[in-house]
């Protein structure tokens, strides 16, 4: 896979997060070729669909200490990351 040169470089902490879920769809997609009993080249995964959703908003409130014995609260936002490979090239 061509992505697994490039998103490493991405200068935030989300290349590497999607670096690391694009591998593991590529493992999932060749486990399961070889399951069926084909058999499949990993250098010729392609990326089908890659997308991000909204995470569960409401259960990650944080308490974060404050002056004066008072505590501030803050939600830590995460999202879903969606990754499709696929053994064809896309259109």
């Amino acid at each position: 896979l061509q992505a697994e040169q490039l998103l490493p470089l991405i200068p935030r902490a989300c290349g590497r997060m999607i670096a690391k879920t694009v591998r593991s769809a590529a493992a999932n997609l060749t486990i399961k070729a070889r399951l069926a009993g084909k058999t499949l080249v990993p250098e010729k995964v392609y990326i089908k669909s890659c997308w991000s959703g909204l995470g569960p908003m409401g259960q990650m409130r944080r308490v974060m200490p404050a002056p004066q014995g008072r505590a501030n609260t803050f939600k830590r936002k995460v999202c879903h990351l969606t990754v499709t490979v696929s053994d064809e090239a896309g259109r």
